[in-house]
């Protein structure tokens, strides 16, 4: 009987010690999330989204240009100038001068399409440049929010001013709220 009771204590202190010893390993590797496509990262979602290749490197050395004249699109401007200065430190100047090829630029222009509504937008981004469309401020105002969100959301984040180059995907979007 002795010897009985030595074994059951001896096989519980061996489950005891296992079962400390599997809590107090390292824990396996865990993989970082991956990075969801753009059409499962903007909110609200929009109505088309269509990636493409390559991505759009914003940094100071690029200009936000408004339509001449239109003081409610420079307004729209001023506040994406604003919102990449204070978040990511990018000094992006303001302009309704004409746009230059060779210059990469944020372009907000009246447009839109016939099916954009009056606060709809078309959100272009490309390699040289990013483009947003719209009849009015307000739907220049919801590109720019998206065009936000299709930031790297790190790029947010207390290291997001050390970020670069900071990049946007190419896409284009287009939406109507």
């Amino acid at each position: 009987m002795k010897k009985y009771r030595a074994f059951i204590a001896a096989a519980v202190l061996a489950a005891g010690l296992a079962v400390v010893w599997s809590a107090c390993a390292a824990p396996s590797p865990v993989e970082a999330p991956r990075a969801l496509p753009p059409e499962q990262t903007i909110i609200p979602k929009p109505l088309l989204v269509q990636r493409q290749a390559g991505a759009f490197a914003l940094s100071s050395a690029r200009r936000i240009a408004v339509p001449a004249g239109e003081a409610e699109f420079a307004a729209a401007g001023r506040f994406l100038a604003d919102r990449l200065r204070t978040v990511f430190g990018l000094e992006l100047s303001v302009s309704d001068a004409p746009p230059v090829e060779s210059t990469p630029i944020v372009f907000l222009s009246r447009g839109g399409g016939p099916d954009a509504g009056p606060e709809g937008y078309e959100l272009s981004v490309t390699p040289a440049a990013v483009s947003v469309s719209a009849e009015n401020a307000a739907g220049a105002f919801h590109g720019i929010q998206t065009l936000l969100q299709l930031l790297p959301p790190e790029a947010f984040g207390s290291a997001g001013s050390a970020l670069r180059p900071l990049t946007v995907p190419c896409v284009r979007i287009v939406d109507k709220p």
